[in-house]
């Protein structure tokens, strides 16, 4: 009787462990798309975001890999040691990246916190007097078409670092 109990305590928490990574999943992408509706953002320019931020519950996967051994009651010693090099290896190359996650990164405040949407007008006197209209935000660029027609990639990094001038779009 208590080996069954201890099975069935370990197929609930086993259970519990999925449904909450499922429902945080789920929460995150809920909240992604309704802010986008909220601020009237298109799908195109959400749809990164949401996977971006869907990459990031692979930690949490690790979690419940890590929860999951702990509730089956498995040794976890050498899983400690796997997960010390894992996570050596990514920080190194998180260093070795760390323009490219700049950019991703700083697209993800711009998109939930920056002032800027597409179709204002953004001005970068620190960068060549560049200026012009923002057409799209993807995630490692701002693409401005200046009143020639030419277009311009800003990094996303560099709206954050940089003085600029935002100018509203008139609805």
């Amino acid at each position: 009787m208590n080996i069954n109990m201890s099975i069935l305590i370990s197929t609930f928490g086993s259970i519990a462990a999925f449904v909450c990574y499922l429902v945080g999943s789920s929460i995150t992408k809920r909240l992604v798309t309704r802010f986008a509706s909220a601020k009237c953002i298109s799908d195109k320019r959400s749809l990164p975001i949401r996977k971006v931020l869907r990459f990031f519950w692979v930690f949490w996967v690790f979690v419940f890999v890590i929860a999951l051994g702990f509730i089956w009651g498995y040794d976890l010693r050498g899983l400690y040691a796997a997960s010390v090099g894992v996570f050596a290896l990514v920080g190194i190359a998180f260093f070795a990246v760390w323009s490219i996650l700049s950019n991703i990164t700083t697209s993800i405040i711009i998109f939930f916190r920056f002032p800027m949407k597409i179709g204002d007008t953004l001005r970068l006197p620190e960068v060549d007097g560049l200026s012009g209209k923002i057409v799209d935000i993807t995630l490692f660029h701002i693409i401005l078409e200046d009143a020639k027609g030419n277009t311009n990639a800003v990094p996303n990094n560099v709206a954050i670092q940089k003085i600029l001038g935002i100018e509203k779009e008139v609805s």
